[in-house]
């Protein structure tokens, strides 16, 4: 695990080597509204991120809705963890099957596989239900990757379209027992609820950049 030594910048390259995709290198958590329910509880992981990190803590932010930001905030976790310096990776899981089934090389020392499971934060993004947990061996890989790192103490956040009290029946019972131990459960819930649609909020934004010439 990284010896943090206070924050330092995270730059393009840093974001290449964790495999954030480049659509997620801007986000901000100034765009959630403070009215919706999640914000204060993950700031809280954002400002102790460090000890966090340390007990092996991750989180399970799920929901229901599409286009919540759950995406967004596993990333602006990656970021804060990087700017304490610590090493990071973000995988999605449809691609991830491929380079698992392909052995695809991280560096020339690692397969991508294998910086999973070593690197201090680990994001795993849609671990959906439907086509990608069809395959039994998806979920094998999603559980054991999950199971190794909680024993060795390193968190993992999962962005997921599975409620908590789903998980025994899409992955086993032994994943529930696994959450129990290593993650906070955050329901990033959309508009309905209080939360944000950010495919509206970014739609918005790209409008804006077309606005009439006064």
């Amino acid at each position: 695990m990284a010896e943090a030594s206070g924050a330092r910048g995270v730059t393009r390259a840093d974001m290449e080597r964790a495999r954030i995709p480049r659509r997620y290198w801007d986000v901000k958590l100034s765009a959630v509204p403070d009215s919706t329910p999640y914000k204060q509880p993950f700031k809280t992981y954002l400002r102790d991120i460090d000890s966090l990190i340390d007990k092996g803590i991750g989180l399970y932010l799920y929901s229901t809705e599409p286009s919540t930001g759950k995406t967004s905030l596993a990333v602006l976790a990656l970021k804060r963890a990087m700017e304490m310096r610590h090493t990071v990776l973000f995988v999605r899981l449809p691609e991830f099957r491929l380079d698992v089934f392909g052995k695809e090389q991280f560096d020339e020392d690692s397969t991508v596989l294998d910086r999973a499971r070593k690197v201090d934060l680990l994001v795993m993004d849609e671990v959906n239900s439907g086509s990608a947990m069809d395959v039994k061996y998806i979920g094998n890989i999603v559980l054991e990757l999950v199971q190794h790192r909680s024993q060795h103490m390193l968190p993992t956040i999962i962005t997921t379209d599975i409620p908590p009290g789903s998980v025994s029946t899409e992955f086993s019972p032994y994943m529930v027992g696994l959450m129990q131990e290593s993650f906070v459960p955050l329901d990033i819930v959309g508009e309905s609820a209080g939360g944000m649609n950010w495919r509206a909020f970014k739609s918005a934004e790209l409008q804006g950049l077309l606005g009439e010439e006064s």
